[in-house]
């Protein structure tokens, strides 16, 4: 009797450890109470609006926020787990009121901001300025930035250092993403084009940079959501995969993931469907050569300010003020049981505290997936957690695991092993989603060698089910 109790105790301990390891996910950034269960308490001295975040290459996490406390200027703030948050410079960087931010950190540590300026002549126009290790200044003719007012400015940063932005150019019919490069030689902003032919209204977008250079742009084009690539010269844009990618959407963000994009978008529709969220992810294969990630219109009700990224492991995870709760909220996909499952903290399912604003996500270089809001429970002061990627789990290596499956190497300058526990099919697709190569195999096989270099997808399927995977050729 007492060693089935002692064994009982120590299934409960182990269990208990486990959910307190699994709550203790999120992790505060910034001061917070003393209480048994600890909750942030705001990281900002006054309310702040306007959030973005970004983290550099060396793992530092920035933000950048309209500050109430200064004005309602735009500030930037860094963070050390040591001595906790410190402005960048001086608080109140603008020259006056400011709005909508967006934050990027270059190869070097050098912190980007571009911003819409609310102050005087310059109103409803853009303004991006980098922090020189003094003091902030302007990056590159101002007044040449873009021709009219603008919205939803995004800021991102090549491996080679080169600034690019892209905006919604609101003093021109229908709102297109139009996109600028910095010419360090010149000092002038480059044009490369508009990705979206039109759109009616103005929504969110993004741009973002794949590990092999490529330039991304995902947004609403017309009523409806689609990601484009960059040729690399003149403005040229390229449609990533065929057909409509989406139903209609009134706003798209995307990220890219080993060269992989994935697009959350946000539905466009009557009743229920209005304003749901939905993430497809890029695969090559089938009509639009794009797949759900789980169920589609996961959110269950209407969002706002909703942000994806996608841990190292592979899997994606979504950040909205959920309109149901008025609350933040992170969801992450569950690939066995096929569902987005909240993220919860330990203070409950939302991750603020009161009705929350402005959330914005970033992931760091070491794979940790930072989500900030404006928590009106704190007087509309500025949250900042962390979720740690030691405790994400890799969905598609959970299938490996599953299925007995394997690909090695992977980039290959040669040929690619295929190995499943087992009988297996396999069929190589180009990235126009064409067949290259097809066939079936018991343990392991040998495939690849006449492909050319590029970027292909294989679809491996075994008995217990089936896997498709990226590869590279080199």
């Amino acid at each position: 009797m007492t060693k089935l109790f002692t064994k009982v105790c120590c299934a409960l301990f182990v269990c208990c450890l486990f959910s307190q390891q699994s709550m203790a996910q999120w992790v505060v950034q910034g001061p917070q109470t003393a209480d048994a269960t600890p909750v942030p308490v705001g990281v900002t001295a006054g309310a702040a609006s306007h959030i973005s975040l970004a983290t550099s290459p060396q793992g530092v996490l920035y933000m950048a926020f309209v500050d109430a406390a200064n004005e309602s200027k735009l500030s930037v703030m860094q963070y050390n787990a040591t001595t906790g948050w410190a402005a960048v410079g001086t608080a109140g960087v603008s020259s006056g009121a400011a709005g909508t931010s967006s934050l990027a950190i270059a190869p070097d540590g050098t912190p980007y901001v571009y911003f819409v300026d609310l102050a005087g002549a310059n109103l409803n126009k853009g303004v991006v300025m980098k922090f020189n290790g003094t003091a902030w200044e302007t990056v590159g003719t101002q007044s040449a930035l873009q021709t009219g007012t603008i919205a939803w400015p995004v800021i991102a940063i090549n491996a080679a250092g080169v600034p690019h932005i892209a905006y919604r150019e609101t003093t021109v019919a229908n709102n297109p993403s139009m996109i600028r490069k910095f010419d360090s030689a010149t000092g002038e902003w480059v044009d490369i084009g508009s990705p979206a032919s039109a759109q009616a209204g103005v929504s969110r977008h993004s741009i973002a940079f794949s590990g092999d250079g490529k330039l991304y742009w995902g947004g609403q084009d017309w009523a409806r959501s689609s990601v484009k690539v960059y040729s690399g010269e003149g403005t040229t844009w390229t449609k990533v995969g065929t057909g409509n990618t989406t139903g209609g959407a009134r706003a798209a963000l995307m990220t890219v993931h080993e060269n992989v994009p994935y697009l959350l978008y946000q539905e466009s529709g009557s009743g229920a469907l209005n304003n749901n969220l939905s993430v497809y992810k890029f695969t090559g294969l089938g009509e639009t050569q794009w797949e759900a990630v789980g169920p589609m219109q996961f959110s269950g009700g209407g969002v706002d300010f909703a942000n994806i990224a996608v841990t190292n492991g592979g899997v994606p995870v979504v950040a909205y003020e959920e309109s149901a709760t008025t609350k933040a909220v992170a969801k992450m996909y569950n690939s066995t049981t096929n569902t987005w499952d909240y993220v919860a903290t330990p203070w409950g399912d939302a991750l603020s505290q009161g009705l929350a604003n402005y959330t914005a996500m970033t992931k760091g270089p070491n794979g940790n997936i930072y989500v900030a809001f404006s928590d009106a429970g704190l007087e509309n002061k500025a949250v900042v957690l962390q979720y740690t990627a030691s405790s994400v789990t890799s969905s598609s290596k959970d299938l490996d695991r599953k299925l007995g499956l394997s690909v090695y190497p992977n980039p290959s300058a040669s040929s690619f092993r295929f190995a499943a526990a087992g009988k297996f099919s396999y069929t190589v697709y180009n990235n126009a989603g064409q067949v290259m190569e097809q066939g079936q195999g018991v343990g392991e096989s040998k495939v690849g060698a006449s492909l050319i270099a590029g970027l292909y997808y294989v679809k491996l399927q075994t008995e217990a089910g089936s896997q498709t995977l990226r590869l590279l050729k080199q």
